[in-house]
């Protein structure tokens, strides 16, 4: 899997090469922030998951130590 981070899809702006009959330079900026708002919302999404297992984990070790 890549690794893509918010901050490179944000840096990749204006690196696309322009042509006479490519696609809209706005429309790809917004699209790249987008989808860099959208990884940004998932990634916080994935370590509060995280955190959540890791404390259900916690509380399970805990229960099998007092059977």
């Amino acid at each position: 899997m890549i690794d893509l981070t918010p901050i490179e899809i944000r840096k990749k702006k204006g690196d696309f090469p322009r042509s006479l009959r490519g696609y809209d330079a706005e429309e790809v900026d917004l699209f790249l922030d987008l989808a860099a708002d959208r990884l940004e919302e998932v990634v916080t999404r994935v370590r509060e998951l995280e955190a959540r297992v890791h404390q259900l984990e916690e509380e399970l070790a805990e229960y099998r130590t007092r059977e």
